[in-house]
């Protein structure tokens, strides 16, 4: 219901409605207790996709109710050190071009 209030949705890699299992894996992220949603601030705080630990965990993505999709990327695997664990990622690869990578 708070989703629907704040106009935004889950969806998978894909860009399509995320499935069971994964928004399962983001329910049970939430009830194992306040440490792990000071551990979810500190990560989207690091984040450049400003994607949540649950999110990273279950492969989804929080996005506003009406986004369409901006193009196609590859999926692209990271390793993560968290915590004194390795934990390996699938992520969509953001593109970025020339004017964004110059500094002045």
């Amino acid at each position: 219901m708070g989703y629907r209030l704040c106009g935004v949705r889950i969806v998978a890699l894909d860009g399509q409605r995320a499935g069971l299992i994964p928004l399962t894996i983001r329910m049970l992220f939430m009830l194992f207790g306040p440490f792990n949603y000071l551990l979810d601030l500190v990560w989207m705080a690091n984040e450049p996709q400003r994607q949540a630990f649950r999110d990273k965990l279950a492969d989804t993505y929080v996005v506003k109710k009406n986004a369409v999709p901006a193009g196609s990327g590859m999926l692209n695997y990271r390793v993560y050190f968290v915590m004194g664990y390795s934990i390996l990622f699938r992520e969509v690869q953001i593109e970025t071009s020339a004017s964004q990578t110059e500094s002045f």
